[in-house]
């Protein structure tokens, strides 16, 4: 049957790709405030899941079996930097505890490790749904660019590693 006009009217309304809020609610390493850096994160990802599949072999035929469960990561986040530094500062801070530069000292997982929770909204930014990352903790921060001929602000971009998350409909 052709899809017809009315067919498509009647879907819903679709997910805007900037009706959205990443939010760490406790940003370890008392480098940051959580509602600065909330409101600088200029992209964020959904993460994606997946199983490991394994076969066995009867007969001359192969069957698939879904083995683990896993997610993938690292979650990758965009931050503009302030003038104040407010991404850096608190990022370093951050990855510190994880391994401290100087020392080579880690504190406990509990200190370093967090949540994060990716705030998906409706066209009217009343809130939809809620991915809530756990044990999250960071990967890698890129190198920050500057530019003496561009006219651009500057980004700070993060990869995060979680251990699992769940969406949580409103």
């Amino acid at each position: 049957m052709a899809i017809e006009l009315n067919d498509v009217r009647a879907l819903a309304e679709p997910l805007r790709q900037y009706n959205f809020e990443f939010y760490i609610p406790r940003v370890p390493g008392n480098g940051g405030d959580p509602e600065e850096l909330r409101l600088i994160v200029t992209n964020a990802t959904l993460p994606g899941f997946q199983s490991n599949l394994f076969d066995t072999n009867y007969g001359g035929w192969t069957i698939h079996h879904a083995g683990r469960r896993e997610f993938t990561s690292p979650v990758s986040i965009d931050f503009v930097e302030t003038a104040q530094l407010h991404a850096v500062k608190a990022l370093k801070a951050w990855h510190e505890l994880q391994w401290h530069p100087q020392t080579g000292v880690q504190v406990d997982e509990g200190e370093y490790k967090t949540e994060a929770h990716l705030r998906l909204l409706r066209h009217d930014k009343t809130l939809l749904a809620t991915a809530k990352l756990m044990g999250v903790m960071i990967e890698s921060v890129s190198d920050v660019t500057f530019d003496t001929a561009g006219d651009d602000v500057v980004t700070v971009s993060a990869s995060f590693s979680y251990d699992w998350w769940e969406l949580e409909l409103a």
